[in-house]
């Protein structure tokens, strides 16, 4: 910031910032963390239930298949594996569903 003084000079000030302004900015970034912790772990659980049905379903439509083709085999165990692999990304950030 400068400053003019009355003969004309421009004078360059330093102003310190106060303690709360400095701290404020952290506190305000660890509370949108977990602002932004929360919104992810919601969509987490969101596309894990959605994961585990789309499973279930190609499950179910593999069992009913008489001579089931390759393509339903590797859809059955791809949608497997997308939803153990949610699973296990929602169990090491310890998200569960309150009921």
């Amino acid at each position: 910031m400068q400053s003019v003084d009355w003969s004309g000079n421009q004078q360059a000030s330093i102003t310190q910032p106060n303690e709360k302004q400095s701290t404020g900015g952290i506190a305000m970034f660890f509370q949108r963390k977990g602002w932004l912790r929360k919104e992810f772990d919601q969509k987490l659980l969101t596309q894990l239930q959605e994961y585990k049905e789309h499973w279930q379903k190609q499950k179910q439509l593999f069992d009913k298949s008489f001579d089931p083709s390759e393509e339903a085999i590797c859809q059955t165990k791809i949608a497997q594996v997308k939803y153990f692999f949610l699973l296990r990304e929602a169990k090491e950030r310890n998200v569960s569903i309150k009921r």
